[in-house]
């Protein structure tokens, strides 16, 4: 897809991200020319200027209106029901309805009152996510890079656990799309150098155990959430329920193995990304890292599945029912785990 092309759509697609993040709606209007965002209440007080717009409805709409629009109804868990498209080409139109729902997730947030959680993983043919020594950059190419700080700029938060931010002092930001960069939030009990983290101005959260002995040294503009533990381990439900509180609606998880594995055994995911590239590593970290499951019958299953061909490999995008995975007697093996 073209780059202006692209930003014309991905502009609407951010505008569409603030002005859901401000109140419920029945519908939506943006318009696409200077990328400002107007919310209407129903079809009978829209503005019927001559202008390209965006609607996205709860109801179907009069789409009998002057200029060029595309209309999307969504249902009541803001799941694409249908469309009509008389604004983009169909390489915009797909990647518009591609990344929509996610510039939706802080309304499924406020319905059911708990932080909307994607995971995301590059991994090998074999499933590797970085060899023995932990070395990963890059098992994505360049598309799936560039879709990962997507997904980051259409997220309120982006969490990694304290291996990660150990093995690869991140900076967690949006560098390669334009976009503001999530809040960024630490899982873990060890002590950390938080380096290119801080380097930013961007909000920081570090959530550890509420008996872990924090030094607030050179960390005065970090924010620092205290939960308490099972078993050594921090409940990933009640980090989604506090960062719902701190107005945080989204999170993109980006590992590591164990803590997007804890967060899968703990029924706190709704989504699953992982990126497969065309390679095989033979040995290193898994991407999840679980035990517990004999038979395949048992295996953790997805309500929704998709997959799509994105530069050298494929993206798998899979939705988790809570009522529907997990429960296999993997609980039993990470609660042997700490954070490190």
């Amino acid at each position: 897809m073209k780059g202006a092309i692209t930003n014309n759509v991905w502009s609407s697609l951010l505008a569409i991200k603030e002005l859901a993040r401000k109140h419920e709606f029945e519908c939506l209007v943006v318009f696409t020319g200077d990328g400002q965002p107007e919310s209407i209440v129903n079809k009978e007080n829209a503005v019927l200027n001559d202008a390209d717009r965006i609607i996205i409805s709860k109801f179907p709409v009069d789409l009998d209106i002057p200029g060029r629009y595309l209309w999307v109804e969504v249902d009541s868990d803001y799941s694409i029901l249908s469309h009509s498209n008389h604004l983009f080409g169909s390489d915009e139109l797909d990647f518009f309805l591609n990344y929509l729902p996610y510039a939706l997730m802080s309304l499924k947030a406020v319905k059911n009152r708990q932080t909307y959680s994607i995971s995301h993983f590059a991994q090998s043919l074999d499933g590797k996510i970085a060899t023995r020594s932990g070395h990963s950059k890059w098992i994505g190419d360049n598309e799936n890079l560039v879709h990962a700080h997507r997904m980051r700029a259409l997220c309120d938060g982006i969490l990694i656990g304290g291996n990660t931010l150990k093995r690869d002092d991140p900076k967690l930001t949006v560098r390669h799309v334009t976009g503001t960069d999530p809040v960024k939030i630490i899982l873990g009990n060890g002590d950390y150098n938080f380096g290119r983290i801080l380097e930013n101005d961007g909000q920081v959260i570090w959530i550890t155990a509420g008996d872990h002995d924090v030094s607030k040294d050179g960390l005065e503009n970090m924010k620092v959430l205290k939960l308490p533990t099972k078993e050594g381990l921090i409940d990933p439900g009640q980090v989604l329920k506090q960062l719902f509180e701190t107005g945080i609606y989204s999170v993109y998880i980006e590992g590591g193995s164990f803590t997007t594995s804890h967060f899968l055994t703990s029924f706190a995911l709704n989504e699953v990304q992982v990126y497969i590239a065309p390679e095989i590593i033979g040995s290193g970290i898994s991407s999840f890292s679980l035990s517990g499951i004999e038979k395949i019958d048992n295996a953790i299953q997805f309500t929704d599945r998709k997959f799509i061909t994105m530069g050298e490999g494929v993206l798998f995008k899979g939705i988790l029912n809570s009522m529907q995975y997990g429960n296999q007697g993997t609980m039993a093996h990470i609660r042997k785990q700490k954070y490190h």
